[in-house]
């Protein structure tokens, strides 16, 4: 005779796998302690395995979880969590979409942490939804599919690295720590999943530039095949498409394009090949960006180059001063 389960049905309109096996929830709790995290917010807790590893060893657990069957029998199982295990446990029954995560965090700020195992169909929208907040967020864990992770990790140059990978790591570093095979979930899904881990990155970037930037590489990885200059266009002012003339085979250029969709402001001259800038545009162009952390070095081989400090999401586009011109 089969064994009746003690624990809800899995809601396939969830995206829900419950992990039956306790070493990745182990050993995700041994890595908050291991980098003295005592408070967390946990995503979609279900069943609560890794909860009750969270609170066996002292970490305090804010849950959201929108599932009301799981819900209930959370707040039952962990009623006297004080008690048990000398840890706080507190669970709202709403969707981690619509949490006023900012809200939490002003009136909470002992809680710098974020862990879940996150369902597959919606990791996406939750990722997008936790990356304003990870400058204020220390440290996050999340299990998702092992290909989502391979993608927010994923080095420049490869297949799958595209626009998530650009604005999760300008905002984090980020890191595959381990691989879960499938066969350790239940119901057993189609693909393995992995740990991935964000780490706050200390950034001089505003808020509104990483939003640009955000729009623009999306864009930008939307139509691979497309020429980089035709998927900007969209998203030109009618001043900048004025004062630039693209040329898709000159880095420089499309370069140009880029930084002058970021900083909303028009390269003020039109630039083909080797033709130049003079000192009084060159300036034009390098101030807006100097507020937003640009550093300018003097080289006496190579003139003065422009780059922009702590990113390597674009390459370098260097401006040269020779005889009263600035020339790339």
């Amino acid at each position: 005779m089969r064994k009746k389960s003690s624990q809800p049905f899995q809601k396939k309109s969830l995206s829900q796998v419950f992990l039956k096996d306790p070493w990745p929830c182990e050993r995700i709790a041994e890595t908050l302690l291991e980098n003295n995290i005592k408070h967390v917010v946990e995503i979609g807790p279900g069943g609560g395995a890794l909860t009750k590893e969270f609170l066996k060893r002292g970490i305090s657990v804010f849950a959201v979880e929108k599932d009301d069957r799981f819900y209930e029998i959370l707040q039952q199982q962990f009623s006297k969590s004080e008690e048990e295990f000398g840890a706080k446990f507190t669970v709202v029954n709403q969707s981690i979409l619509d949490f006023d995560m900012n809200t939490f965090l002003k009136e909470n700020p002992s809680y710098k942490c974020v862990c879940g195992n996150i369902p597959y169909n919606i990791s996406t929208n939750i990722l997008s939804y936790l990356l304003p907040f990870l400058s204020r967020i220390e440290f996050s864990l999340l299990l998702v599919q092992l290909e989502f992770a391979q993608r927010l990790a994923s080095p420049i140059g490869k297949k799958s690295y595209g626009s998530l990978s650009v604005y999760t790591q300008l905002r984090s570093r980020v890191n595959l720590d381990f691989i879960v095979d499938r066969k350790y979930f239940k119901p057993v899904p189609r693909v393995d999943s992995a740990l991935v881990s964000l780490r706050r990155r200390e950034s001089n970037y505003s808020s509104e530039l990483l939003k640009k930037v955000e729009t623009v590489t999306k864009v930008a990885f939307s139509k691979r095949r497309k020429k980089l200059s035709n998927s900007l266009k969209p998203l030109l002012t009618e001043e900048i498409e004025k004062n630039l003339t693209i040329d898709s085979k000159n880095s420089g250029t499309l370069g140009r394009l880029i930084l002058g969709i970021l900083i909303d402001t028009p390269i003020p001259i039109k630039m083909i090949g080797d033709k130049s800038l003079s000192k009084r545009d060159f300036k034009r162009v390098t101030d807006p960006l100097s507020s937003f952390g640009a550093t300018f070095k003097l080289n006496r081989n190579y003139g003065l180059p422009l780059t922009i400090k702590g990113s390597n999401k674009l390459k370098p586009i260097k401006y040269y001063e020779k005889k009263g011109s600035a020339q790339c």
